[in-house]
Parts: C-alpha cells; structure tokens; sequence
C-alpha cells in the first residue's frame, strides 16, 4: 500500500471519519460488485456466484455512457476528483472512472500513462451502512444522480441489507419518506412481477426493463386512482405482463384501471394492447374516456346530494335560481340536437 500523501477529516453521513489521500497503483484496487448498477446486472443475469474483476469490467463497459467517459478521460489525460475506496482497496465511488482507466492501461504506452490513480481511502471502521447513506447523498439526491431503477435499488439494499431507518435514507437523500416507499414498491414489482414475465428474454433486454420500465412502476404505486391495480394480484400480474412486452406506456399506466375494470376492454388490452382496448372502452362506456361526460356526472351526483342549506340558496336567491334553470334549458337544447344528430345518422 502506497504511504499517504496527506490525512484530513470528513463528514461521512453524519459521521466524522479521517481519510487519506494517496496516489496508488490500479493494480492495488478492486471494483465494487455491490455498486447498484453492477448489482442489477448481476441480479437479471442470475448471478449468485461472486464475479470475477474481469467479468465486472466487462459489466461495466455494456452500461450506458462508458464509452464517453473512458474518450473524455483520455482527452483530459486523467481525472480530476480521486476515487473513494475502503480501506482495502475496493471502491466506494468512481467504479466506471477505475474500469475506464485499467483500460486504457492496457493500451499502447498505458501502462506508464494511465498505471496509477488518486484516491481518498476511507479508514478501516466506517461501517458499510455509513458508506451506503453516502453514496445515496452523492447518487440519490446529489448532482451525479444513477438512473431511477440504480437509486431505488441503492434505497432498498440501504434498508433490506444495511438496516437504515427511513429517516436516515430521507436525510441522505432528500425525499420525503412517503417517497422512499414507492420507490421501493415499485423496484420489488419490477423484480419480483415485471421480470419474471419476460420470456426467453437476454440479460440486456431485462436490464432495460429495469432502466426504461422504472417509471410504469412508480406511476402504479403513486398513483391513488390505481389503489384498485395494485391491491388486485390478477391486474397487477396482466399488467405486469403488458410491461414486460411493450404493450403500454408510462403514460397510459395511469388509466390502465379503466380498461381492466371493464371485462371486453380487457381482453382487448392483452390481444391488442392498450389503444385497441380503449376504443372498446369508449364504446361501451363513453363516460369513461370523456372528460364532458365526466363532469356532467359529478354535476349530476352533486345536485341528487344537495343539503338543506344547498336547497335553501336556491330558495332564497334568484340569481340562483336562474343558473339552476339555465342548466335545465342548457342540458334540454343538447338532448334536442342529439336526437335530430340520431335521426340523421339513421
């Protein structure tokens, strides 16, 4: 182990640690498999067995926006920040940075360019939960933020794994705890009830589900109009089937409970995905896709519940009286105009 240029002290997650800053051999550090974009890799690929370090390179070059860093490191002739790594030599922080360096050290002239690296090792005692709040801080709520389907991940290992209490993993990360739930709700149902419904799928084509799907599931678990999908497990698994083969959007996830409450738009829904099934939704029911139809209908429930003191407005207010009967002539002049539209189409 290379001796330490300099000691400081920093602030860990609420908690005080001495650091070292050093300059050290790559060849002396280890890339972390538990990193959360490494981890759902392994975690779609079927991995239980520990990677080797060859084979989270090689994970860690399929992931998105590598290549770019590995060319603007190369422009820039190193790195800037140093990486963070526990006392043994396995990073904390800077995963993609070390894989982007070991290969370029592997280039012509590499190994005397690129053979060495900066780092800030944390000591032997800080515990991995104080680790992990860390890197939710700078992943999380920082600036350099993962991918939605990486944060959630990092939140539930942070209290499956690391036993963080939801006011811990809201003071990292600045979501409020309401938050914290859904986003691990919605990374179980991707887990545990999207992914197993992807058939003879590759490990790439279920690693994006995890990244471009994130959003179906969050809009299913924070969404009130869809208490009935969720709480449902014969909905949740036909939805979970229309996201694992791209038969619906994100958008469309909000009013998936129309369609499944109606049986013929159902049936629909999984022949021929969502549009189809919400023209079969319109003809049987056109309130359900009308936001006219739907107005009139809360107007319709809000005057059959009218209270005493409702009714003694109108009785003792003309001006109220007469916006009262304008709707009656409003509503009467367009059951005319659809009876003579009927009797033309006819």
């Amino acid at each position: 182990m290379a001796k330490p240029n300099k000691t400081s002290r920093l602030v860990i997650a609420g908690t005080p640690v001495e650091v070292s800053h050093e300059v050290v051999a790559l060849d002396t550090l280890r890339l972390d498999p538990r990193n959360p974009r490494i981890r759902l890799q392994l975690k779609v690929k079927g991995r239980k067995n520990g990677p080797t370090q060859e084979e989270l390179l090689a994970l860690i070059r399929e992931q998105p926006g590598y290549d770019r860093l590995q060319q603007q490191i190369r422009m820039e002739g190193g790195i800037y920040d140093p990486l963070i790594v526990r006392n043994d030599g396995q990073v904390v922080e800077g995963n993609t940075r070390l894989a982007a360096l070991t290969v370029l050290s592997k280039t012509p002239g590499g190994p005397k360019k690129w053979s060495s690296v900066p780092i800030t090792r944390l000591p032997a005692g800080v515990s991995e939960k104080v680790i992990q709040l860390q890197m939710a801080g700078y992943h999380v709520g920082g600036k350099t933020k993962w991918r939605a389907a990486a944060k959630a991940d990092q939140i539930y290992r942070l209290i499956h794994e690391e036993r963080a209490s939801p006011e811990e993993v809201q003071a990292a990360t600045g979501m409020a705890p309401n938050e914290v739930q859904k986003h691990m709700d919605a990374y179980e149902y991707l887990v545990n009830e999207v992914i197993p419904e992807v058939t003879n799928a590759s490990a790439e084509r279920t690693q994006e589900i995890l990244e471009s799907k994130f959003s179906h599931a969050l809009v299913l678990m924070s969404t009130k109009k869809l208490d009935s999908v969720r709480q449902d497990k014969g909905k949740r698994k036909t939805l979970a089937k229309l996201i694992a083969n791209d038969q619906i959007k994100g958008l469309q996830v909000r009013q998936v409970h129309l369609v499944l409450d109606e049986p013929r738009a159902r049936v629909e829904l999984q022949r021929n995905g969502f549009v189809a099934a919400k023209e079969v939704l319109r003809k049987a029911d056109p309130c359900a896709d009308s936001k006219m139809l739907k107005d009139i209908s809360k107007l319709t429930e809000t005057l059959g519940n009218l209270g005493r003191s409702d009714l003694e407005l109108f009785a003792g207010h003309s001006k109220a009286r007469d916006a009262l009967q304008s709707l009656v002539q409003a509503a009467e002049d367009v059951l005319v105009m659809a009876k003579r539209e009927k009797k033309r189409g006819d």
